[in-house]
């Protein structure tokens, strides 16, 4: 049986399948992470307990349409604000709501609403661990998870190719329309070794964004390519991201490295590698960010070949400035950062077939 594509990004439509039968089924997830850290030199909050990732997804499909919703779990008051919803209550966001239609025979989906960002969207492709740690431009700031607008993507016979164009305000999930400019957004994924039947084996992305941003339509252009390998023992891959504009300024032109490698389903050990480097103002006195992270721990509920359900881990997180960044005198904290932390994380999903839809 055909499986219940109605929670999958429509960014990645599955390949071509003239003879795939009408399918009706609702489909769950969620993905929670929390954990307990404790951070030196100290510089205020040394010990903390945080939840790292909180998303609910619901999906519906019947035949060629389907509905998709995401709710991020956000601080009502922001992670530096001391007013907000009830307090500051934890509160659910609406991170993507999608209306889509598929025709599977083409591999062709189209979508619009507030729709994913394709760069940030096909990350998992290649790093599976968004609990533990975000996509590093996401994380920075450089773009967000989700936009309003539209996005057409289509997937070649055997799973060859994926080619997305996405068009949206610019302005990110959480922000209104506030130029008349609009984003392009174009990716193309390859799957060199998808003939051999191979298909994760090595996987090639390039994503190009031509857009604006805010009010005064400051540039916001991007530019980014990841390669990875994904099979049964192990995981790794890399990317490089180069922006044109950022945070309303035009002249800012950062880049960003990272390259990781984890274990693989078949692997009874959650093992995980991560490097990242961020230079906000190349050639400029700020000076690059350099990151490492590193976790080791147990799968839990692991069937083989498959993700486990959830992961309990121990690890570390260390971030240096580059030795020319101006720092406040005696703030070590301003430009080295170190972490241990204990983390635990699941993602669950579960799918309904043959689903009753009663129209009032």
């Amino acid at each position: 049986m055909t499986p219940c594509l109605a929670l999958a990004t429509a960014l990645l439509p599955a390949a071509p399948a003239p003879n795939a039968p009408p399918r009706t089924c609702l489909a769950a997830g969620a993905e929670v992470g929390g954990r307990a850290e404790h951070r030196w030199p100290e510089g205020g909050l040394d010990d903390q307990l945080r939840l790292t990732r909180g998303r609910a997804e619901l999906g519906l499909a019947q035949g060629p349409a389907s509905a998709r919703m995401v709710w991020a779990t956000v601080r009502s008051g922001g992670e530096d604000g001391y007013i907000g919803v009830y307090g500051e209550a934890l509160v659910p966001a609406v991170q993507v709501a999608e209306a889509r239609w598929t025709l599977r025979s083409v591999g062709l989906a189209v979508a619009a609403g507030l729709v994913d960002d394709p760069w940030v969207a096909t990350h998992p492709m290649f790093w599976d661990l968004r609990a533990l740690a975000p996509d590093l431009v996401e994380a920075a700031g450089w773009t967000a998870p989700s936009d309003v607008g539209a996005s057409v993507a289509w997937t070649a016979p055997r799973s060859w190719v994926t080619a997305v164009a996405r068009a949206s305000t610019g302005e990110g999930t959480w922000r209104r329309e506030r130029n008349e400019g609009q984003n392009i957004d174009g990716l193309l994924i390859v799957r060199p070794l998808a003939g051999a039947g191979a298909a994760d084996a090595l996987v090639v992305a390039a994503w190009v964004r031509e857009g604006s941003q805010g009010l005064a339509a400051v540039r916001d252009h991007r530019a980014g390519l990841r390669v990875g390998h994904r099979g049964p023992w192990a995981v790794a891959g890399a990317e490089g991201v180069q922006a044109w504009g950022i945070a309303g300024d035009a002249l800012r032109g950062p880049f960003a490295l990272s390259a990781w490698a984890h274990t693989g389903p078949e692997v009874p050990l959650a093992a995980v590698i991560r490097r990242d480097r961020t230079d906000e103002s190349p050639g400029g006195p700020g000076g690059a960010r350099n990151a490492w992270l590193g976790a080791l721990g147990v799968p839990v509920g692991r069937q083989p070949g498959a993700a486990p359900p959830a992961r309990l881990m121990i690890g570390w997180e260390s971030a240096k400035t580059d030795s020319d960044a101006q720092t406040i005198a005696g703030a070590d904290a301003f430009s080295r950062e170190h972490k241990v932390f204990l983390h635990l994380d699941t993602r669950l999903r579960v799918a309904a077939d043959g689903v009753t839809l009663a129209i009032p």
